[in-house]
C-alpha cells in the first residue's frame, strides 16, 4: 500500500465500525473503496464508499475519499461538504486538509485554501503535496515572494526535482529577479540535459536579463532538440523581436500557430510584432483571434483598442479616421473593465499606449482625458486591494521650495504606479494546452507584448493541485 493510503488510513481510526450483514465491516468496504480508487475505478470505488456510509454514515475515509471523487468530477459543492465533515471527526487529518485546499482552489476561495495547505503542513512538516499546493495557492494570489519558500521546501523533500527547480525559476522571474531564475533554469538543465522546455525557459530568462544574444543561442538549443517545440518558437520570437529582426519573428510565431493554433498568448505576440512592424490592421486581427480564444485576455482587449492608431498615416483623411476608431474602442474599453474585470486591467495598463496621437495635427485632450481617466481607475483599483494610496488624476500643487525649469513650480504628482506582474491563473478546464504542459515562463516586466499567459505554466503550474489519493505524480 503506497505510503499516502497508509497516511490517510492511519490518520482516521474508526471506533465501534458496524459489521455487514455478511460479516465485513464499513472500514472493510472504505479500503475496497481505496483500492478501486488508486486503480483509477471511480465507479467501484464510490459504490464501494457508499456502502460503508450506509454502514457507517460517520466513516471518517468514506467521507473523506467520496469527497475526492466529488472534487475530481467537479462537483466542489458537495466535495466541501464530505470532507469537511471528516475533519469534522478528525480535524488531525494532513490529507482531508490538503484536498480540502484543493476544493477551496476551485471554488476560487484563495485564503481559505492557503489556510488550508499550511494546517497540512503544520500536521505533517515533510507532506510534498501540501508545500506543492501551498505554492501554487501564493502564485494564485499574485504572492510569488511567498511561493519561493514552498519551493524550496519541497526541493528539500525532492533534491533531485528537474521540475521543481523550473517552477522556483518561474517564481524568481515573476519578482523580477532574473538572475536568480536563471540559476535555478541552469541547475534543471544540469538534471535534464536533454530537455527543451529547460533551454526554452532559460532563453527567457536571458531575455529579460537583456542578454539577447544568449537568450537566442538557448532557444535555438531548445529547437536542435525539438524542432516543432511551440513554447520554443515562440520564445525565440520573443528575443527577435527584441533584437529589432521583425520579419523573423513573425516566422517563428506564425509556425508556433501553426502547430498549436488556439494558444491565445502566441497570436497576442505575434499581434505586437506585426504593430511593432506598422502592420496595424493584420495586428487587429491577431488581437481579435486572441480575444477569440481567451475571452477575458485584458492585455490582448488593451493592445486592440491601441492598435486603431498607426504610426504613419497614408493619407490627409486617415488621422481622423483612426481618431475616430480609437474613441469607439476606447469607450469599448472603457465599459470592459467594469465590474470583475476591472482587477485584471492593472497588467495592462502601460503595455501599449496611444503614443502616436501626439503627433497628429489634432487637439486629442479629450481623448487622452479619457485614457488617463481609464488608467487612473483601473490602477486605484489595483492601489486599493494592494493596500496602497490610490493614484489620483487630480493636480496637486508643488511643495513649497520646489522650482522647475525656468522658476516654474513643478506639479507634486504620486509616484508611478508598475504594471502589476503578469498574473497565473487558474488552469482552464478546456482540456489540455501543450504549452500549459511544458511551461514557459511569463514575462516578467512591463513591456509591449511579450505576453506569455496561455504559455506561462510550469508542470507545476496554478491550479494543478495534488490530491489524494490521486498521488505524488511523476516527478523528475
Amino acid at each position: 500500500m503506497p505510503n499516502w493510503f497508509r497516511r490517510a488510513t492511519k490518520s482516521a481510526p474508526q471506533a465501534n465500525a458496524a459489521p455487514r450483514a455478511d460479516g465485513g465491516t464499513a472500514d472493510e468496504r472504505a479500503r475496497d473503496g481505496l483500492q478501486h480508487h488508486q486503480a483509477g475505478r471511480l465507479r467501484e470505488a464510490e459504490a464501494a464508499y457508499a456502502d460503508a456510509l450506509r454502514l457507517d454514515p460517520q466513516n471518517i475515509d468514506a467521507l473523506h475519499f467520496s469527497g475526492v471523487i466529488a472534487y475530481q468530477e467537479g462537483r466542489h459543492e458537495e466535495a466541501h461538504r464530505l470532507i469537511s465533515q471528516a475533519l469534522s471527526r478528525n480535524p488531525a487529518n494532513p490529507p482531508a486538509h490538503n484536498n480540502l485546499g484543493n476544493v477551496w482552489m476551485k471554488q476560487r476561495r484563495l485564503a481559505e485554501a492557503t489556510a488550508s495547505f499550511e494546517r497540512a503542513i503544520a500536521l505533517q512538516p515533510d507532506y510534498l503535496d501540501a508545500h506543492l499546493n501551498l505554492a501554487s495557492a501564493w502564485i494564485a494570489q499574485d504572492r510569488p515572494e511567498q511561493a519561493i519558500p514552498c519551493y524550496r521546501s519541497a526541493l528539500r523533500l525532492l533534491p533531485g526535482s528537474y521540475r521543481l527547480r523550473l517552477d522556483l525559476a518561474q517564481a524568481f522571474a515573476t519578482l523580477g529577479r532574473p538572475g536568480e531564475a536563471i540559476e535555478s533554469c541552469l541547475d534543471a538543465i544540469r538534471i535534464d540535459p536533454e530537455s527543451p522546455e529547460g533551454h526554452s525557459n532559460l532563453g527567457h530568462f536571458l531575455r529579460e536579463a537583456g542578454r539577447l544574444d544568449e537568450a537566442a543561442a538557448s532557444c535555438q538549443r531548445a529547437l536542435a532538440l525539438s524542432p516543432d517545440f511551440g513554447p520554443g518558437l515562440s520564445n525565440l520570437g520573443d528575443v527577435l523581436k527584441d533584437k529589432g529582426q521583425l520579419q523573423e519573428a513573425v516566422a517563428c510565431y506564425r509556425r508556433a500557430i501553426a502547430l498549436h493554433p488556439n494558444v491565445a498568448g502566441v497570436r497576442y505576440n505575434l499581434g505586437v510584432a506585426l504593430s511593432d512592424a506598422d502592420r496595424p490592421e493584420e495586428a487587429v486581427a491577431c488581437f481579435r483571434d486572441a480575444l477569440a480564444i481567451e475571452p477575458e485576455f485584458a492585455e490582448a482587449r488593451w493592445a486592440l483598442a491601441m492598435a486603431q492608431l498607426p504610426a504613419v498615416c497614408e493619407s490627409d483623411a486617415d488621422p481622423e479616421r483612426h481618431r475616430q476608431a480609437f474613441a469607439r474602442e476606447l469607450e469599448g474599453l472603457e465599459g470592459w473593465f467594469a465590474g470583475a474585470r476591472l482587477t485584471l486591467g492593472a497588467k495592462a495598463v502601460g503595455t501599449h499606449q496611444p503614443f502616436y496621437l501626439a503627433y497628429q495635427e489634432y487637439s486629442n485632450r479629450p481623448l487622452l482625458e479619457r485614457y488617463g481617466g481609464l488608467c487612473v481607475r483601473i490602477m486605484a483599483e489595483w492601489s486599493r486591494r494592494q493596500g496602497l494610496a490610490a493614484p489620483s488624476s487630480e493636480r496637486r500643487r508643488a511643495p513649497q521650495g520646489r522650482a522647475g525649469p525656468c522658476g516654474s513650480r513643478l506639479a507634486a504628482f504620486p509616484k508611478p504606479f508598475g504594471v502589476e506582474r503578469d498574473r497565473q491563473r487558474l488552469v482552464s478546464e478546456a482540456g489540455p494546452d501543450p504549452f500549459r504542459s511544458r511551461g514557459i515562463p511569463p514575462r516578467i516586466r512591463p513591456r509591449r507584448g511579450n505576453r506569455f499567459r496561455p504559455l506561462a505554466r510550469c508542470p507545476l503550474r496554478r491550479g494543478s493541485a495534488r490530491a489524494v489519493p490521486v498521488g505524488a505524480g511523476d516527478r523528475r
